[in-house]
């Protein structure tokens, strides 16, 4: 039995700007604003479930099958309750691999889709696979990034990046943050991107008004971004706005020492975070996603040769919904106040502009999402902006491979320049630049925050040079002691070198920071168990599981641990909870056939191993299982077919030839069986039985004293049926030599 790889995720508070309480707090004294606001998609992109906001149909058109995942999902509502269930066709159609999960929030505002949230017992929101998207009349249909056969279904966890921009800033301390960057909330989370965001904290504002100070001083108490330049205008909004792409590269890497919850309207943009981009010329330009609707007007002949002075507030009013008759007059009345003489017949009659030069448009990675393309084009492109797409994904197409330009600010220098490498590596795009020049950077500058070193490590890393990594995560551990990601992935380093235990100790020092971090427990169950603990590491990785039971890799390396200490019962128990968690999961499946073969269950270990190998062609050894059960069932053509396919995989493993020898002498092919033993032999020269079947096939092709010879090595077996049987057939080829 094989254990899963470590799943990399520690945990610390954060602060961040106090809450004024949200729009609650400013409609004493702004009833109108405050009243529009509310129909405008930041006021309604985070609620909370009721019977009266939940309009879709959780009751008939509620169900929906994905072929890609062979998953079928259903929307259902119970006593003003709503939730979200999956479950597949098992043997003789029984449902099996069920889930089932409450919603609780809802993120979007449903003018394009609803996303689905479920808050987990311990505070963290998952969201569901299943959205709403508002084309066509509303249709029920998969989340971005959920369109193929391995998404991540009911545990993908809402990260303090996407909760930025989707919500208001919770109360200081309501939060914390596991490494992998998801959010446990202490509290209730807000409902809402509110007044804040924009304006700032509004305490001081409030206790002016209340005191009734004079009106420049209750104004100067609260920022109004249209007292900011245009340039500073703009970053209020860029803030959440301006995404380059969603797809790994980074778009954006946060400046170290920055919480999520800590940016300042009206401070330069770039103290807070740094946006990049792939570079110009490498088949990208082109592209258009669901958050590019600042990125998109960056690259308008308006917005370049206005030089910086055409603003997002230039079109819309963030107090008002940016639709309907009212937004179509200010959209063409901007146009206009540029373009006022306008030539051409089409141009004198239009009573619009934005369909012409802004024409509505296809996202590529929310391919159910019809938005307008905010790049301000002379002509259209020639083609249907609105046919269908297929998701695109990494595993498909390749990942971006190649310079990770500067977005935001155009130029960086000094200490920018560490934040230019780090992008290079972070997720592996231009890894072998981004390595020399952070690690000549880091030398150079020798930065106090920890994260850089940490980076570096994770980068050689990914060159599976562990030797050099380990080396940067102790640097990054002395700088950041809180730094915990910095002792998990140098623990994975440890275990790839062959240390164990010192891999353990580091675990250990990780916990004492965050003891209930499931990723640092999984990591520390695994190390346990590899340096012979095995209780040990059964008692850790229960306690994951306990930490986070969504976790799959958790319950795939507990079976693991359970099968070292001769608990199949236990194994089998804690395998398919990880095939109910993520059916996909081939290891999982593998394992479990792998065990249930040798209960003598031999449906449900072909079922599962041929899961495994469906999943997972490069499981060598799943496929040589599944191929001696076959082999046993007299399917000896697919058997030998499974063995082949092992052996293009791993070609000197030694289960598959010995297997595929028996399959071809069965065949009568002892000339070629005769090759597969000999290979078995090769790696392993005392392996009784195949000298025994190589001593058959030689016989077969009357080669007698070869057999002979084999016969006799395989007589020296302490497996007394084996010992007599190469006995009797020595005696047999010696009588037909003599």
């Amino acid at each position: 039995m094989r254990a899963f790889g470590l799943i990399l995720m520690p945990v610390w508070l954060w602060g961040q700007p106090g809450s004024s309480g949200g729009v609650a707090a400013c409609t004493p004294c702004h009833p109108a604003i405050a009243k529009s606001y509310l129909r405008t998609g930041m006021g309604r992109a985070f609620y909370k479930v009721t019977p009266e906001v939940m309009t879709e149909d959780f009751r008939t058109n509620n169900t929906y099958n994905h072929e890609l995942s062979e998953r079928r999902y259903t929307m259902a509502e119970r006593g003003g309750r709503y939730f979200q269930r999956r479950h597949q066709a098992g043997p003789g159609g029984a449902e099996i691999n069920v889930v089932e999960k409450e919603i609780h929030y809802v993120m979007g505002s449903g003018n394009h889709s609803r996303a689905y949230l479920s808050l987990t017992p311990g505070g963290q929101l998952v969201q569901l696979p299943l959205g709403w998207y508002a084309e066509g009349g509303g249709k029920w249909r998969m989340s971005p990034g959920y369109d193929r056969p391995d998404h991540m279904d009911f545990r993908r966890k809402i990260d303090k990046e996407c909760f930025f921009c989707h919500d208001a800033y919770p109360q200081a301390g309501s939060v914390v943050e596991t490494t992998n960057r998801d959010l446990v909330f202490r509290g209730k989370p807000p409902l809402g991107i509110d007044c804040q965001r924009c304006h700032g904290t509004g305490e001081r504002h409030i206790a002016a008004a209340t005191k009734a100070q004079p009106v420049e001083t209750v104004r100067a108490a609260i920022l109004n971004p249209a007292r900011l330049s245009p340039p500073q205008q703009s970053e209020v909004c860029f803030q959440c706005h301006l995404e380059s792409t969603s797809h790994p590269l980074p778009y954006s890497v946060r400046k170290y020492g920055r919480e999520a919850f800590t940016y300042t309207p009206g401070e330069p943009l770039s103290q807070f975070i740094l946006h990049f981009d792939q570079a110009p010329g490498t088949g990208h330009d082109d592209k258009f996603e669901i958050s590019h609707s600042a990125y998109r007007m960056m690259r308008s002949a308006c917005y370049r040769g206005s030089k910086g002075t055409l603003t997002c507030i230039t079109c819309h009013n963030p107090h008002e919904p940016s639709a309907g008759v009212e937004a179509q007059a200010r959209y063409t009345k901007a146009c206009r106040s540029c373009h006022a003489r306008v030539t051409g017949e089409a141009h004198r009659a239009a009573a619009e502009c934005v369909n012409c030069h802004m024409p509505k448009r296809r996202t590529e990675d929310a391919i159910h999402v019809v938005m307008t393309d905010h790049t301000i084009q002379r002509r259209v492109p020639p083609r249907d902006l609105l046919a269908p797409l297929k998701e695109a994904h990494d595993s498909v197409t390749g990942p971006y491979r190649g310079e990770v330009a500067p977005l935001y600010p155009s130029t960086l220098t000094g200490t920018d320049l560490l934040y230019s490498a780090v992008a290079q590596v972070t997720d592996g795009a231009n890894l072998d630049r981004g390595i020399a020049d952070l690690e000549r950077l880091v030398r150079e500058m020798k930065p106090k925050e920890g994260e850089f070193y940490l980076e570096l490590g994770k980068a050689w890393q990914r060159k599976g040079r562990h030797d050099r990594a380990v080396e940067w995560f102790q640097e990054a551990s002395k700088r950041g002691p809180r730094l915990t990601e910095a002792r998990l992935q140098h623990s994975h380093s440890l275990v790839q070198l062959g240390r164990a235990r010192e891999a353990v100790a580091t675990l250990r020092e990780a916990l004492s920071v965050a003891p209930n971090d499931p990723a640092l427990l999984n990591a520390a169950g695994i190390a346990s168990t590899q340096i012979g603990e095995i209780a040990k590491g059964i008692e850790i990785l229960a306690k994951a599981a306990i930490a986070d039971p969504d976790l799959p890799e958790t319950y795939l390396n507990l079976g693991s641990a359970y099968y070292q200490a001769n608990r199949h019962d236990d194994a089998i128990a804690a395998l398919r909870n990880a095939i109910r968690l993520a059916p996909n999961l081939a290891p999982a499946h593998a394992n479990l056939g792998t065990l249930l073969s040798m209960r003598g269950d031999t449906a449900g270990a072909r079922f599962h191993l041929e899961e495994a190998v469906k999943r997972d062609a490069q499981n060598a050894e799943a496929a040589v299982t599944l191929g001696l059960l076959l082999f046993r069932a007299g399917d000896l053509d697919r058997a030998m077919a499974l063995y082949w396919q092992a052996l293009y995989v791993k070609p000197k493993l030694a289960a598959a030839h010995f297997n595929l020898g028996l399959a071809l002498a069965r065949k009568g092919r002892g000339g070629e069986a005769k090759t597969h033993f000999e290979a078995v032999l090769a790696e392993s020269p005392e392996d009784h039985e195949a000298h025994y079947h190589l001593g058959s096939a030689l016989m077969s092709a009357g080669d007698l004293e070869g057999a002979s010879a084999h016969f006799r090595k395989a007589a020296g077996s302490p497996n007394a049926g084996l010992k007599k049987a190469a006995e009797a057939a020595y005696q047999k080829a010696k009588q037909r030599r003599n």
